[in-house]
């Protein structure tokens, strides 16, 4: 199974069972693809909130207010969405694959789908990884002012 391939390298599935992976693979609802040059998100819009790893591929990241820079390019194992996922605001940023993309969505319905255990583990992951994230920011920060 190729997307069971894919969730292996990709750290935010190392704490999960493969019982728990093949949840996910057999439900078919937790993954979908994206063409070059799609959408994944929209800055500004209030949709689903869904959150999204990304499997497979490359996705740039932009904001309305500078429409020729590209702010960010994530890849395999990079997650999208997240703020809106937790706070239900609209998107931040537009997130758009720079080619084939293969991505584990996250909606809020399929998420109220799963047993306790199952949900609460996808925000442990999540909140792991935010923290990380934030001490890198504070790290960053802390040494320009050295």
């Amino acid at each position: 199974m190729l997307i069971l391939k894919l969730m292996e390298k990709i750290e935010f599935f190392s704490e999960f069972s493969d019982d728990e992976k093949l949840i996910f693979v057999d439900s078919g609802s937790f993954f979908k693809n994206y063409e070059k040059d799609e959408y994944i998100i929209k800055e500004g819009v209030k949709d689903d909130c869904s959150l999204f790893i990304l499997l497979k591929g490359k996705v740039t990241i932009s904001k309305k207010e500078f429409p020729n820079m590209v702010l960010g390019v994530l890849e395999k194992g990079d997650i999208i969405g997240e703020a809106s996922f937790l706070s239900r605001h609209p998107r931040t940023a537009s997130a758009v694959a720079q080619e084939d993309v293969t991505v584990f969505k996250v909606e809020k319905n399929s998420m109220a789908g799963l047993d306790c255990p199952l949900q609460l583990k996808i925000k442990d992951q999540l909140f792991e990884i935010l923290i990380h994230r934030m001490n890198s920011t504070n790290n960053a920060m802390l040494s320009m002012l050295k």
